[in-house]
């Protein structure tokens, strides 16, 4: 995937309003209201081992879904990194995921060590997918962020372009060349958490690992 930060409201308002993206047609809009929980022991064990673990709540849609993703993982205008999804019943905790493989991971990285909600982000989402054909190349996302830590209040918007099984690095990397042509975009080399923990504790905007 490729993550950008939007400077201007008037290029925000353009991606908002995008019909095709170079030579490839996108699909209808869909708005999603998401809260993001991020959780890790009191010792931090998850973020250390590279990861982070996030439970994120679309509003209106019962359940959650349960990340775990790796953290850097950004070269060259591409994010690349370890990802496991998983659907969160509206019931479960974290531990009682459904997915076994998220279970043990989360088990591993803690160490036994209980969790903590470390974090957390409010968002409101466009999705769109990006098509050649009948071919779902990408999904599109112009997302706009709010964070709040003790006190703190901050705001940005980002777009962001996630490679489906059926498009190519080719794809992405045309899409992205085509992005930072036409739009004032600066390429954001931290995913949401990392942006987040290091507002939280008011660290330079530098590599994360």
């Amino acid at each position: 995937e490729s993550k950008f930060l939007v400077i201007n409201e008037e290029d925000f308002q353009a991606l908002e309003n995008l019909s095709r993206l170079d030579s490839y047609a996108l699909s209808e809009a869909k708005i999603q209201l998401n809260e993001d929980l991020f959780f890790d022991t009191a010792e931090l064990n998850i973020m250390a081992s590279g990861y982070y673990l996030r439970v994120r709540k679309a509003y209106g849609e019962d359940g959650s879904w349960i990340t775990i993703k790796s953290l850097g993982g950004f070269e060259d205008g591409t994010h690349r990194r370890e990802e496991f999804v998983s659907f969160l019943p509206e019931e479960n905790s974290v531990l009682e995921c459904p997915d076994f493989r998220i279970r043990d991971m989360i088990l591993e990285l803690t160490e036994g060590f209980d969790l903590f909600p470390v974090l957390s982000l409010k968002q409101k989402r466009v999705i769109r997918q990006v098509k050649m054909g009948k071919k779902i190349i990408a999904e599109i996302y112009l997302d706009r962020v709010n964070l709040k830590s003790e006190g703190k209040e901050k705001h940005y918007n980002e777009f962001e372009v996630e490679l489906k099984s059926e498009g190519s690095s080719e794809d992405l990397e045309t899409i992205r060349s085509f992005l930072l042509k036409h739009y004032n975009l600066v390429e954001n080399p931290f995913s949401k958490f990392e942006r987040a923990f290091l507002f939280k504790e008011n660290l330079p905007e530098k590599p994360f690992l």
